[in-house]
């Protein structure tokens, strides 16, 4: 999930609606495709981590190469990352996949703000909306409550978009408040909050959770360690399964997820059914690495 350092070119909508051309100019005064985005018939938007709720990344058009042209470029502050990675102070900006939401015209994604210093580290997360046009700021959002003192833990999951909602999980850990899982979302069009719900633990709450990536499927959201189904609308919790691991994937029948690598369980793969959360069948074998 982390990697790309404060600077982001977006290809992801162009591939998705992409054209070629020449046009405006964009932040860094180089020449930029802006010409009217044209969709591509029967591809949907690249709704969440891997494109979709089975996380496969597959979309099923063919591209030319010689096609892409770059349309836009932001800056996303703090700019600089000089001294990023090293021992004892740095910022740098990380930034989540993004996801695309055609309805609106938007492409969304998280972005991690990591400062430390000899004295103390922190994580500033903004889930951030950009017109996909010419990549202005549609809206953003601050002020999670995360707070880590650990820089290597990923402790909140890429966007994930549907029923005309984003969602976004997150772990807060903080010494100076209680720990524990947080599930938000939020009008795909302005920003405005939705919902905001606290997803269970498989054990009491503590360093061992893990913030999993998310699967909208129709008008449930799956997410979570243990695994659980959320209603997308108002986020009411409608069941939880035991165990949990990778990523949820989901379709509309069924909800998979692969046991961790700490799992003593002879089971590698768990397969349930994505209404009611009851188990359908299992694969036995290796787990995941």
């Amino acid at each position: 999930m982390k990697g790309l350092k404060g600077f982001l070119v977006v290809a992801l909508a162009v591939s998705l609606w992409g054209c070629k051309g020449s046009g405006g100019s964009g932040d860094s005064g180089q020449s930029f495709n802006l010409e009217p985005l044209k969709p591509f018939t029967g591809v949907s938007d690249w709704t969440t981590q891997g494109g979709g709720p089975a996380h496969s990344g597959y979309v099923a058009v063919t591209l030319n190469p010689a096609d892409f042209t770059p349309r836009w470029s932001v800056d996303l502050p703090p700019r600089s990352t000089a001294g990023c990675g090293e021992t004892f102070a740095f910022t740098c900006v990380y930034l989540s996949g993004a996801v695309t939401d055609s309805a609106n015209g938007h492409v969304i994604l998280t972005t991690d703000s990591v400062s430390q210093t000899a004295d103390s580290d922190t994580n500033d997360i903004t889930l951030l909306s950009l017109d996909e046009k010419d990549g202005s700021v549609a809206w953003s959002v601050t002020g999670f409550p995360l707070s880590s003192d650990s820089l290597d833990t990923d402790e909140f999951s890429a966007p994930a978009i549907g029923a005309g909602r984003v969602y976004f999980s997150y772990y807060v850990n903080s010494p100076f408040s209680p720990t524990s899982p947080a599930l938000e979302a939020f009008d795909a069009k302005t920003g405005a909050k939705t919902f905001l719900v606290n997803p269970p633990c498989a054990s009491p709450c503590g360093d061992a959770y893990k913030v999993t990536g998310l699967a909208v499927s129709g008008s449930f959201v799956y997410a979570g360690d243990p695994v659980s189904a959320y209603d997308a609308g108002d986020g009411a919790l409608l069941w939880t399964a035991a165990g949990g691991g990778s990523d949820p994937s989901a379709d509309p029948q069924a909800v998979y997820y692969a046991l961790d690598e700490d799992s003593t369980a002879n089971t590698a793969l768990v397969t349930l059914d994505a209404a009611s959360g009851s188990s359908l069948f299992q694969v036995t074998g290796a787990h995941e690495s």
